[in-house]
């Protein structure tokens, strides 16, 4: 069969229009789909309607090989050179003990087994195929994996020692700011624009997973460290000398950004990202991950922390400080409460700790 005839292109637009995916899940998608349809035409199948469902339970029992991303935390945080592409160990199997660089993820296997299911949904809908494999895949159980997290002592601590003496050092802060203080993900974080910010009614805009937007306050500290922020730093990352004189000089009437120098993301050449690069160009997630994790590490917090732990943090904090679950499930942008609740351990553990220390019982 040609590749047409496994409609790529059209279950692509169909993640991408229909089901609103993000890029990086659209290519995670195509990729797992990409991988089957190569498995399958091994198996010398003649076309999608002579699938058995045995070929697929098949292609679900394949070990992922992957590399473990950013494991080495001794590369220079700047490199620009390119990682080397995952070798393929076809012998790797589920009792193969883990290795440093290849390991084989559950997590991996339920994502395959989601992405067949969409993909046969969408061929069953287009009439591609006469049974919707889709109702008889299973998807592993998942082990609870409870997040990470900082302590509040440990954030402050952190956030009042780190370093402020160039731009760089005050770009980096912010960034660490917004991940820990509204709970962002990376992507959202990198892609956030001088236009999302609303000093005035003290909000900002976040783009979330599958493009969909949630409003979330800037409470009086981070509204005025953005402010000095967008007045005094951000201008200077413009990529050219004389765009930052322009850009500095320059007033905008934007909603979002009332009396703001360096607002005017009009001036041909100049970015409109909240924390571009130091060249003025947009930040890459390996970029937000390498600044996160050399500052964590420079301000001595030294176990396996990640840009995502400030989103859990920010989560666990707001639980041990009396937030409802549901506040928390807005502010995280979770489509679904069950995710919030992994954060519910934290009640659960402060709890027993004021069981064991009030009640007579146990004493």
């Amino acid at each position: 069969m040609t590749p047409n005839s496994y409609r790529l292109q059209d279950y692509q637009d169909y993640l991408v229009f229909e089901k609103a995916l993000s890029p990086l899940s659209t290519q995670s998608y195509m990729r797992d789909i990409k991988h089957f349809i190569a498995f399958i035409q091994k198996l010398e199948r003649t076309g999608l309607k002579n699938l058995k469902l045995a070929d697929i339970e098949l292609f679900l029992k394949e070990p992922i090989p992957t590399s473990k991303p950013y494991s080495n935390t001794k590369t220079k945080l700047h490199s620009t050179t390119k990682t080397p592409a995952t070798k393929q160990h076809p012998a790797l199997t589920r009792t193969t003990p883990k290795s440093p660089d290849i390991f084989y993820k559950e997590t991996s296997l339920a994502r395959k087994a989601a992405t067949l299911r969409s993909y046969f949904n969408f061929l069953y809908q287009e009439g591609e195929i006469e049974i919707n494999f889709s109702d008889l895949i299973e998807s592993p159980k998942l082990p609870q994996k409870l997040p990470t997290f900082l302590t509040q002592e440990e954030i402050s601590n952190f956030l009042a020692a780190f370093p402020t003496q160039t731009r760089l050092d005050q770009r980096d802060k912010m960034i660490i700011e917004y991940l820990y203080a509204l709970g962002l993900r990376i992507n959202e974080c990198r892609t956030l624009t001088i236009g999302d910010i609303n000093l005035a009614e003290k909000f900002v805009t976040v783009r979330g997973k599958g493009d969909k937007t949630r409003l979330l306050p800037l409470l009086e500290r981070l509204a005025e460290e953005t402010k000095t922020y967008l007045t005094e730093i951000r201008p200077h990352f413009n990529p050219h000398k004389s765009l930052r004189k322009k850009s500095i000089q320059a007033s905008s009437s934007d909603r979002y950004n009332t009396s703001i120098p360096g607002a005017n993301t009009s001036i041909p050449g100049a970015t409109s990202f909240l924390f571009p690069s130091r060249t003025g160009t947009s930040l890459s997630r390996v970029m937000v991950w390498k600044i996160v994790k050399k500052r964590l590490l420079a301000g001595g917090i030294t176990s396996n922390i990640t840009p995502h732990t400030l989103r859990h943090s920010c989560a666990t904090h707001l639980i041990q400080n009396g937030a409802d679950l549901r506040l928390i499930q807005e502010i995280l942008g979770h489509a679904n409460i069950q995710t919030t609740q992994i954060y519910t351990h934290i009640m659960r553990n402060d709890l027993k700790q004021a069981a064991l220390h009030y009640h007579p019982f146990y004493h």
